[in-house]
């Protein structure tokens, strides 16, 4: 079993995820709805269709793995089928922490399933001897852990190990960080929480994390939903890069080229990158519409390479990136 630190790209789309029932439906009935609104979709018809097509794409969900501890980040609608597809063929056998980005349903709303990621174990005969591994933690910002606590109860109120096991229910131990912190999730795994606008006045988090590859200089940066980037972040974001560029930056591109008011589209993320300067950008969060199939599309980012030294891609699902 390798343990070589290394990023994993669980889920790359949209919340909805993709394909979108909406398109099959359409692209099935053939309607164009009124005024010709709706159009055969080519990425949802090929999500659907096509075995290992690179344009199906859960919920944004990476895992992240330094020193065969490995860390999650983000556990939403999609979280089980994003694992049973693309844990296995990485060698990613487990999870240690959990790290939540924000309180919507794309990002939280698969916890439960967390049970099943922390195996029962016996230590004699009989229900009374069955065990619960240990607690898993789980780290977020407050409004998160609220949203969370109304939506899962049972979650942040943990049972005994024997309860536990008894219920099938996830032990976590829910974490609050700040906005902006510096913190250790497992031990000699240093990662730095920053807010990110995803809009209008509501924080996500993104997060850096450190000491990564065989050298133990490699980082990776994750800002999955925003909207904007505030000037005390950009600045905090330009130092770190000044100091050493970021080795992958992962950042929200919901649209090709039309406005919306939660997410970056492309223009939004480049211009970002222009300035950060990564040595590789991958693009998350994609929806189907406007940007056309997964592996055209990055036919026409790789021109940035070319004209501006820019190396950027639309991330999929299942892509591993080794340090």
């Amino acid at each position: 079993m390798t343990s070589n630190d290394a990023l994993l790209v669980c889920g790359s789309g949209v919340s909805t995820g993709i394909p979108r029932l909406s398109c099959v439906l359409t692209n099935a009935s053939g309607y164009a709805g009124h005024y010709g609104m709706y159009q055969f979709c080519k990425v949802c018809d090929h999500a659907l269709n096509v075995p290992g097509s690179r344009n199906k794409r859960g919920n944004v969900q990476i895992a992240v793995r330094h020193d065969g501890r490995i860390v999650l980040v983000d556990a939403g609608k999609t979280m089980r089928e994003s694992l049973l597809a693309h844990f296995p063929a990485a060698k990613f056998t487990h999870i240690d922490a959990v790290l939540l980005t924000h309180g919507h349903a794309d990002a939280f709303m698969g916890m439960d399933d967390l049970r099943d990621l922390q195996m029962p174990y016996k230590t004699g005969p009989g229900d009374a001897a069955v065990k619960q591994q240990s607690v898993l933690p789980v780290y977020c910002n407050k409004p998160t852990y609220e949203t969370v606590r109304e939506a899962f109860p049972y979650l942040t109120e943990t049972p005994s190990p024997e309860e536990a096991s008894v219920r099938r229910v996830a032990m976590l131990d829910f974490r609050i960080i700040q906005d902006k912190q510096s913190f250790e999730p497992v031990e000699r795994f240093r990662i730095q929480s920053i807010p990110l606008w995803h809009g209008n006045q509501y924080v996500s988090l993104g997060y850096i994390f450190y000491a990564l590859g065989r050298l133990k200089n490699a980082k990776i940066c994750h800002l999955s939903d925003v909207s904007e980037v505030s000037p005390d972040t950009l600045d905090f974001l330009l130092e770190e890069s000044a100091a050493a560029p970021f080795d992958v930056l992962l950042v929200d591109c919901l649209l090709k080229k039309d406005w919306y008011s939660t997410h970056f589209g492309l223009p939004d993320a480049l211009e970002l990158v222009r300035r950060l300067r990564p040595k590789r950008t991958l693009l998350i969060g994609m929806t189907c519409r406007g940007f056309g199939l997964h592996d055209k599309m990055n036919k026409e980012l790789h021109q940035l390479q070319e004209t501006e030294g820019l190396r950027v891609e639309l991330a999929y699902d299942g892509l591993l990136c080794e340090f």
